[in-house]
């Protein structure tokens, strides 16, 4: 039961179609000896099992030689910030709920502009084969106040302790990684990256 794509003179198996945005897992089946590389979000990964792919993120899977095919699949998480989901090739929309309530699809291509809870069921009309992908999409990003910064410079400490509850917060000064602080106080260059589930 695996999805099966040409590549070079051979051929590589997948569990999910390629092309696909899921939560599960996704297992890559490759022939012994064949050369790849996996990038998730553009950097590649090394020491992956390809058999278990599990980390939230966009992949992409190339081969060795000349060859130039790929294969690409989405993994999300409970949380996501995705505007739009291009269904895999040869699979159709069967319903699309936004927050329960039921919207449009245009042909193979399921709009994720609003913010809200998605319950896509799409299916593969040839193999009778169908999914469904629950996910909340969130393209609201994390703020802080900031109120001592103006234009990009404060005079004295700045407060960064309006942090949002379940924000992960990277802090680094003059390009270091320091822990957080509350305030920060030492002067130089600071660079403050906020996470959250999306």
């Amino acid at each position: 039961r695996l999805y099966c794509y040409p590549i070079g003179t051979t051929e590589v198996g997948m569990s999910l179609p390629s092309g696909v945005v899921t939560s599960s897992k996704v297992s890559l089946s490759l022939p012994d000896g064949m050369t790849y590389r996996i990038h998730r979000n553009g950097e590649e990964l090394s020491g992956v099992n390809p058999a278990s792919i599990t980390d939230a993120g966009s992949y992409v899977v190339s081969f060795g030689g000349d060859v130039t095919d790929t294969l690409t699949f989405t993994i999300v998480g409970d949380y996501t910030n995705l505007t739009q989901y291009r269904l895999p090739a040869g699979f159709t929309a069967d319903t699309v709920t936004v927050n329960a309530q039921t919207v449009r699809a245009a042909a193979g291509v399921i709009d994720m502009t609003e913010e809200g809870k998605y319950n896509i069921k799409y299916s593969c009309p040839r193999t009778g084969l169908s999914y469904t992908l629950q996910t909340t999409v969130d393209h609201t990003a994390p703020v802080l106040k900031l109120e001592a910064v103006q234009d990009g410079y404060a005079k004295g400490p700045v407060d960064i302790s309006d942090l949002e509850s379940g924000i992960a917060v990277s802090v680094f000064h003059n390009g270091e990684q320091m822990t957080y602080e509350k305030e920060l106080t030492k002067s130089g260059a600071y660079k403050i990256i906020l996470q959250d589930k999306a």
